[in-house]
C-alpha cells in the first residue's frame, strides 16, 4: 500500500500543485508583458511556490507515515526518520526520495531555467544586432529571404547564449551543492 497507493498520491498530489503554480505564473507572464524586474519577482514567487510544494510533499509524506505508525506499526513498511538520516549520510540510499523532490520542483526548474534565458538573451548583444539588421531590413523596403535567415539565426544565436549562461550557471550550482554527497 506504501509504494502502490501512498508515494504515488502524495507525490502526484505536489507534482499536480507544482505545475499549477508554474501555469500560473506563466500566464501572468504571458498576459500582462511584464518587465525585467516584475519578471524577477514572478520568476523568485514561482520558486517559493516550488519550494512550499516540495515542503508539503515532504510533509504529507511524514504525517501519513506517522498516522499509520500510530494505527498500525507492525505493517508500517518505513521508519521515515531512519530513512532520512540515511537519505541525508548517503544520498544513494535515498534516491527514491530525491527523486520524488526533483519531479516536484521540475517545472519551477524549466520555468527558471527557460525565463532567465529569455531575459539575459533580450538583454544581450546579440539580439540588439539582430534587431538593428531587422530594422535596416525594413528600412530599405523588407528584409530579403537571405535577410530573413540571417536575422533569424542572430536571434537563435542570441537565445542560445542566454540558455547555456543560464545552464552554465545551474551545472556549478549543481557542482558546489553536491560535491559534499559524490566525494
Amino acid at each position: 500500500m506504501f509504494i502502490a497507493v501512498l508515494l504515488p498520491v502524495t507525490n502526484a498530489v505536489a507534482d499536480f500543485l507544482s505545475v499549477a503554480a508554474t501555469r500560473r505564473f506563466l500566464g501572468a507572464v504571458r498576459k500582462k508583458r511584464p518587465g525585467f524586474a516584475m519578471i524577477l519577482v514572478l520568476l523568485g514567487c514561482d520558486l517559493l511556490a516550488g519550494g512550499a510544494c516540495l515542503g508539503l510533499l515532504l510533509y504529507l509524506l511524514s504525517a501519513a507515515l506517522d498516522a499509520w505508525a500510530a494505527l498500525s506499526p507492525a505493517t508500517l513498511p518505513i521508519d521515515w526518520r531512519a530513512y532520512w538520516d540515511t537519505a541525508m549520510t548517503d544520498p544513494w540510499q535515498g534516491m527514491a526520495l530525491w527523486l520524488m523532490a526533483f519531479t516536484t520542483l521540475l517545472p519551477t526548474l524549466v520555468h527558471v531555467v527557460m525565463g532567465t534565458a529569455a531575459m539575459l538573451s533580450h538583454r544581450s548583444r546579440l539580439n540588439a544586432r539582430a534587431l538593428a539588421e531587422l530594422h535596416e531590413a525594413v528600412a530599405r523596403g523588407g528584409p530579403s529571404p537571405a535577410d530573413r535567415t540571417a536575422i533569424a539565426k542572430r536571434f537563435i544565436r542570441a537565445d542560445l547564449y542566454g540558455f547555456c549562461l543560464v545552464l552554465s550557471a545551474i551545472i556549478a550550482i549543481c557542482i558546489l551543492v553536491t560535491r559534499p554527497w559524490i566525494g
